[in-house]
């Protein structure tokens, strides 16, 4: 990965479960950034999304965990 890069762990309700930042877990996607929604991270088609959060301009992409509701982003 690149320097800087990291990973959080979704609930398909769009509920944060796991974030290297603990003040951000078990937070909603939006009180990360106000247009992160999980279902456009999922969609699977066009450009990934580019957000800023943490005040660093991020690209994102989120993928299921297969036999759970949860995604990995």
């Amino acid at each position: 990965p690149a320097p800087g890069a990291f990973a959080f762990l979704v609930d398909a309700d769009g509920q944060v479960l796991a974030h290297p930042d603990p003040a951000l877990q078990l937070k909603p996607l939006k009180e990360l950034d106000a247009a992160l929604q999980l279902d456009k991270l999922t969609a699977g088609s066009g450009p990934l999304p580019r957000l800023t959060l943490s005040g660093k301009a991020m690209l994102l992409a989120a993928a299921p965990i297969p036999d759970s509701r949860w995604h990995l982003v």
